[in-house]
């Protein structure tokens, strides 16, 4: 797609385009969670944060919240699952994969 298609593109969907673009923040932890193939629980989401924290200071609650914002932009799929404490977790796994 040639530059002059791709801004009319971009034009005609406006709208849709602004909701499905990604912060700066939001394309990293896409490449980390591409990277966990299998998948990122909120069991396991300490883990994944402590990565972005020390790489891309991001807190744990942000993290969280992110995650659950790609999923509602159509970026990830997320899976309930049973949690050993009784209740349920998400996990999220990137569209990519």
């Amino acid at each position: 797609m040639n530059d002059k298609n791709l801004r009319k593109v971009i034009f005609e969907n406006h709208k849709t385009i602004r909701q499905l673009l990604l912060s700066e923040q939001q394309v990293k932890i896409m490449y980390l969670a591409t990277e966990f193939g299998g998948g990122i629980t909120s069991s396991s989401l300490s883990e994944f944060t402590d990565g972005l924290i020390m790489h891309h200071t991001i807190s744990l609650q942000n993290a969280s919240t992110q995650l659950r914002k790609l999923y509602d932009k159509g970026y990830l799929i997320r899976e309930k699952l049973p949690n050993k404490s009784g209740g349920f977790e998400f996990n999220y796994k990137s569209v990519f994969n």
